[in-house]
């Protein structure tokens, strides 16, 4: 999860920034998840390697802010793809996941890249409303904490 979710972007980055450096100009663009900003009790490692991805999406922005170059941080919520039929480890709730509240599809995910992009946006969150998940994580960590973890025991009693 690590290889693919953190590090073959870091590769990547290592490999094609000093050509954007180069020229003065160029975008990083980081797709973690909203898991990296709060972490998902049915996807640990996956929350885990998604948050050390928002980490090195931070650090390059601000090693990086002198020389034309920037980075941003995509975080989308539950995107409608076929991702869960392959994931390998960790399933969310049924509920969580057939419902639409806080889903995307793939196109309103690119849409939001495309306006972040435009906008200079530092992160882009994908449903908008998942910034009331995190500033919610922030304020009221332990009953965030306490919800996610009744959604995982309630899935496991299905």
């Amino acid at each position: 999860m690590f290889e693919v979710n953190l590090f073959a972007a870091v590769d990547l980055t290592q490999r094609l920034t000093p050509f954007m450096v180069e020229r003065g100009s160029g975008l990083v663009v980081n797709v973690a998840s909203i898991a990296s900003k709060v972490t998902l009790p049915w996807f640990t490692l996956y929350s885990a390697s998604k948050a050390a991805l928002e980490a090195f999406t931070q650090g390059l922005r601000m090693e990086l802010a002198s020389t034309g170059v920037g980075a941003m941080l995509v975080c989308p919520g539950y995107v409608r793809t076929n991702f869960q039929a392959a994931v390998l480890g960790g399933r969310p709730p049924a509920k969580l996941a057939a419902g639409k509240r806080f889903s995307s599809t793939a196109e309103a995910v690119a849409r939001a890249v495309a306006d972040g992009i435009a906008g200079d946006a530092r992160t882009v969150m994908t449903p908008a409303v998942g910034w009331a998940l995190v500033a919610a994580s922030r304020l009221a960590p332990g009953l965030v904490d306490a919800r996610l973890r009744a959604m995982m025991e309630a899935a496991g009693d299905e």
